[in-house]
């Protein structure tokens, strides 16, 4: 049986050492962007991030015309501890992602052993589904076959459902004592990454083969369980906006089936949805020419979906809101938004 002792004291680190032993998979490269579809004063309303880099320097990225791939590794590990958001391992204790409470401590013999496995360093330890969705699902399509493969994620039936259509296979656990493990990192836009989306691509036209439109389609990504932080408020009078012009569909992805979800974002001209980790489905379904919109919050400027667009083929466009006097909510000005639509009409 594996010992680790796991109730001592150890260093807390926020930075993950690199161990004497690993592999450089792929070397870093420099890959070409484009600055996202979006209207004249939109930066200049923005007013903070919600985590991570200064807002100047997102708004520098957000401008900028290349991003980074790479470089990917793969760390050797030896007795290792996993607990949902924290690696415990020799002297150190890293917590996997900040943003989650720390665990209590409980009888380590009921946390399942595994002898020789894979894992990232990133995602172990997801908040919400769609940054698993992003992140964890490429690599356990590219670590299939070769490893045992030790993932996480609240929750939620769309995984199995996930899990199926893409025929991946992988132990759902936040707990595991490990003997040995290779511990990946940096594979985000690599060109294994983009050719397993090309894949999944494939899969999910044939899902959409079926649907008819006449007039060009929006699918409108909803909020789910984390919509009281980001409320539109007026989200109908967009929605009837919408509808003069386009066929939309609407769809909280969390509770909706995943076969009709991703067949609806194939099938899609423009994906419009609310900043935020559902917009992870546009990723993986969304057509190569589609576009994507994101209405961002004035005080949660963020754009991770600029680069995996790139990597989808799908355009990239933000539309920023105004602050309502309830904080948690917002409004968007439909006037301005009827430009930023036409804006990104003539592009797709």
């Amino acid at each position: 049986m594996l010992k680790i002792n796991f109730r001592t004291n150890r260093k807390k680190i926020d930075t993950f050492p690199v161990p004497k032993a690993y592999d450089l998979i792929e070397k870093e490269k420099i890959l070409q962007a484009t600055i996202p579809i979006h209207l004249d004063g939109d930066l200049e309303k923005v007013k903070k991030v919600p985590f991570g880099i200064s807002l100047d320097q997102e708004i520098k990225e957000f401008n900028s015309t290349s991003y980074k791939s790479g470089p990917f590794y793969s760390y050797k590990l030896e007795n290792i501890l996993l607990l949902k958001n924290r690696l415990y391992f020799g002297e150190y204790e890293y917590q996997l992602n900040p943003l989650e409470k720390p665990l209590r401590i409980y009888d380590s013999n009921k946390i399942q052993e595994y002898k020789n496995v894979a894992f990232s360093s990133m995602r172990i330890s997801t908040v919400f589904f769609g940054h698993w969705l992003r992140e964890e699902l490429i690599l356990i399509d590219y670590l299939q076959g070769k490893k045992d493969i030790v993932t996480s994620s609240p929750p939620t039936p769309q995984k199995k459902e996930i899990m199926d259509l893409f025929d991946l296979k992988c132990h759902i656990t936040p707990y595991a004592k490990i003997k040995y493990a290779d511990m990946y990192e940096g594979w985000q836009h690599t060109d294994f990454y983009t050719d397993i989306l090309t894949k999944y691509k494939q899969k999910i036209c044939l899902l959409s083969q079926y649907q008819k439109v006449s007039r060009q389609k929006i699918v409108y990504l909803k909020r789910g369980q984390s919509a009281s932080k980001r409320i539109l408020e007026n989200e109908d009078m967009m929605l009837e906006l919408l509808s003069k012009d386009f066929e939309v569909l609407s769809y909280v992805a969390e509770v909706t089936p995943v076969k009709e979800l991703y067949a609806a974002i194939y099938s899609a001209d423009i994906i419009l949805s609310i900043e935020g980790s559902q917009m992870a489905h546009a990723i993986i379904a969304g057509k190569p020419g589609s576009a994507l919109i994101c209405i961002q919050p004035p005080d949660r400027f963020y754009n991770p979906f600029k680069n995996y667009c790139a990597d989808s083929g799908i355009l990239y466009s933000i539309f920023v809101a105004d602050q309502s006097k309830n904080n948690d909510s917002f409004y968007i000005d439909i006037e301005r938004f009827k430009k930023l639509l036409e804006k990104v009409v003539n592009k797709i």
